[in-house]
């Protein structure tokens, strides 16, 4: 029976989630430079390894998730002078409006039982200036029934649902290279005791660190999976908060000592 658990976070040191890893990944590293010199927000931040991607551009970094456990191992493994982690829920965002340059919720939306209020704050915490970028399975294609998945969207309620606090959305379509999405294909017609022996496969990491990329599909209402940039944000505005205030109390972040990314 196929464990549902380990797809709710994905754990880059879980050898059965490594494609996912890759996959997400790949994302981040793909959209990573527009937070250059920014202060970025990455949302359902899970074990960290987009915050650490981010990081490498960002003049700073705040993941969040709404697991104290999870935070405080992303904390451990990728905490740096840039990086800090917050328990937090996406869904009542604790940071001052006009604060955040940039914020990256990849796969996250569909999570929310509540996803207007996370889009609320999203619009409000943004400067004028400010982006974001959001992905999330297109209902009417993905063929995966994840019981963590609530609230999934078309296209077209995709876009409706961010028009309401963006002046400006572009949705692109989601696909991977022809390989990796031939793989998969083959992957879910196999028994499951053959995709064990697959999982962890030096192999098979090996191959998947080449594939698993991302490209973009010309009709993105045909694409499995749905990635939106949204700027100009309706209640935008000019100033800019210093970091040093991003957030409203000081005990939602945990302050590393860990090593720089």
């Amino acid at each position: 029976m196929r464990d549902w658990k380990i797809y709710e976070r994905v754990d880059p040191s879980n050898k059965s989630t490594y494609y996912l890893y890759r996959i997400h990944l790949d994302r981040y590293l793909t959209y990573a430079s527009l937070a250059r010199d920014l202060v970025a927000l990455d949302v359902g931040c899970a074990y960290g390894f987009g915050s650490r991607a981010l990081g490498r551009e960002a003049t700073q970094v705040i993941g969040i998730d709404t697991s104290p456990e999870i935070v405080k191992e992303a904390m451990t493994r990728y905490g740096g002078r840039n990086i800090d982690f917050a328990v937090m829920s996406a869904e009542h965002l604790g940071f001052r409006e006009h604060s955040i340059d940039g914020a990256y919720a990849f796969e996250v939306v569909e999570h929310l039982s509540k996803p207007d209020l996370f889009l609320d704050d999203l619009e409000a915490i943004l400067t004028s200036t400010g982006f974001a970028i959001l992905s999330t399975p297109n209902r009417l294609v993905s063929t995966d029934e994840n019981p963590f998945h609530i609230t999934e969207y078309s296209w077209e309620e995709f876009n409706n649902s961010l028009a309401k606090h963006f002046s400006s959305v572009q949705i692109l379509g989601v696909s991977h290279v022809p390989l990796f999405e031939s793989l998969i294909r083959v992957r879910r017609f196999l028994p499951s005791n053959i995709v064990e022996l697959l999982k962890g496969n030096r192999v098979f990491e090996f191959l998947i660190d080449r594939i698993a990329r991302q490209g973009k599909k010309s009709e993105s209402k045909s694409s499995s999976g749905l990635l939106a940039f949204c700027n100009s944000p309706w209640n935008g505005v000019e100033e800019k908060i210093a970091s040093a205030e991003l957030l409203e109390s000081e005990p939602r972040v945990m302050v590393s000592e860990g090593q720089d990314p």
